[in-house]
């Protein structure tokens, strides 16, 4: 039996594929830690796919998601 992914699962896939530069050296102090571009191309393909028209709807299907 052959498993098929939905179009969304793939998507999310190539984007985690991409080649992303390296993280620079870790700096001692000061500067927080940020999110990947990486993390944020997938939340845009998520919410393309999805037809999400702000960040609130998107966390809204994440809450959802998790409480069932």
């Amino acid at each position: 039996m052959v498993s098929q992914d939905s179009l969304l699962v793939t998507l999310v896939k190539l984007v985690d594929r991409l080649p992303m530069p390296a993280w620079p050296m870790k700096r001692g102090r000061g500067h927080p830690k940020v999110y990947t571009d990486r993390l944020f191309l997938m939340a845009l393909v998520i919410m393309i796919v999805r037809h999400l028209h702000n960040v609130h709807e998107l966390l809204t299907l994440h809450v959802s998601c998790i409480s069932w």
